[in-house]
């Protein structure tokens, strides 16, 4: 009996080495059909009812043994000690089936990774050739095409003469196209300098009032020419920050000029200075429609222009507010934006403040001053 009893628990081995190994050697043949995933799942599912099986055998060998089930029962099943072999082969069926798991595995693994990597090489090597490309072909664009702009706006003004009102139309039409083009170029090669890293700083001690009024009167006529009214907040405070001068005007342009666009016919753009505790901050609020919900999180972005049925006739390149970001974080600064009730947007942007003795120091973000605080 003792002998019939170890040869049943012998055939439910062979019976489970025998299955495993046929989906081994399947899944080997046809990975494709069957699926690691599937694989795995079905090793696990017959390993765990050979052990349901394998428990119960020897807790009713205990159980008899212990009075639990009849004494009869442990003459029946015969001695634990006889199943010793098959337990080995069960270890060493385990580990066969893992091996040839890895060595399946494995090899497609690091291929797979070596493709990955390589696509992505590749992927920025092209995007390194089509943003050089794209740079080079600007640069020699922005030349021609601000002559062309400046002689058609000699001639909107009437400096060769007198021209027909028909022409003087034509001719400032192409001014402005002229003049939108110079300037989608100008950001171009901008984000181009910003993202290679070649864009120079000259860091200096600058005051945000200062530069936000000269920014404002650089901008007066374009603001007129939408009937849009700048105001500067004049108990804003003088404040120094630490900033190229050229960049932050360029930052409070594009912020201002977004404003005058979007905002209603005899609106009104208000312009803010604000002094905390380690940074300036410039407000600039609008009154007009608002940012669309869907377009918030994808403001800075390249190219963004929220879907609206106007937001392509007011014009610009969509690159603006990406510079902006890009420059303000240059400076180790933040940017940002909120709705303003009970209509429109304000946008603001926060600079460190200038620290005396700091001038050849890189610029430091907002989050390393407050830390040394």
């Amino acid at each position: 009996m003792t002998l019939a009893a170890a040869l049943i628990y012998w055939v439910i081995v062979a019976l489970w080495l025998t299955v495993l190994v046929t989906l081994v050697v399947f899944y080997v043949r046809n990975p494709r059909a069957f699926g690691t995933t599937r694989l795995l799942l079905a090793v696990v599912a017959i390993d765990t009812s050979r052990n349901v099986i394998e428990n119960a055998y020897f807790g009713i060998y205990f159980g008899g043994q212990y009075g639990i089930f009849p004494a009869a029962v442990v003459n029946v099943l015969g001695e634990p000690i006889l199943l010793i072999l098959p337990k080995i082969i069960n270890v060493i069926a385990g580990c066969v089936v893992l091996g040839l798991l890895l060595l399946r595995w494995l090899p497609s693994a690091v291929k797979e990774r070596r493709e990955v990597e390589k696509s992505a090489e590749d992927a920025r090597r092209l995007s390194g050739m089509m943003d050089e490309f794209v740079a080079n072909v600007s640069h020699e664009l922005r030349t021609p095409l601000t002559s062309i702009a400046g002689s058609l706006g000699l001639l909107a003004a009437g400096v060769a003469g007198k021209l027909p009102a028909t022409a003087v139309r034509l001719i400032s039409i192409a001014h402005e196209n002229a003049q939108r083009l110079v300037r989608l170029i100008n950001d171009i090669l901008d984000i181009g300098k910003i993202e290679s890293g070649t864009m120079t700083f000259d860091f200096a001690p600058i005051d945000l009032r200062t530069a936000s009024e000269r920014t404002i009167d650089a901008n007066r006529a374009f603001a007129q020419g939408h009937d849009v009214t700048v105001l500067f907040d004049r108990a804003s405070p003088n404040c120094l920050v630490r900033a190229d001068a050229d960049r932050l005007i360029q930052v409070l342009t594009n912020l201002l000029s977004n404003a005058i666009k979007f905002s209603p016919p005899g609106g009104e753009v208000v312009v803010t200075i604000e002094r905390r505790a380690q940074a300036g901050r410039v407000t600039i609020r609008d009154h007009g429609p608002g940012i669309p919900e869907e377009f918030k999180p994808r403001i800075f972005g390249k190219f963004a222009q929220a879907a609206r049925d106007d937001a392509r006739q007011k014009g610009g390149t969509g690159l603006g507010l990406n510079i902006v970001a890009k420059i303000v974080e240059q400076h180790g600064g933040i940017v940002g934006f909120e709705n303003a009730p009970p209509g429109g947007t304000l946008f603001y942007f926060e600079i460190p403040l200038w620290e005396a003795g700091a001038a050849e120091a890189p610029a430091r973000s907002l989050a390393e001053l407050s830390t040394a605080v």
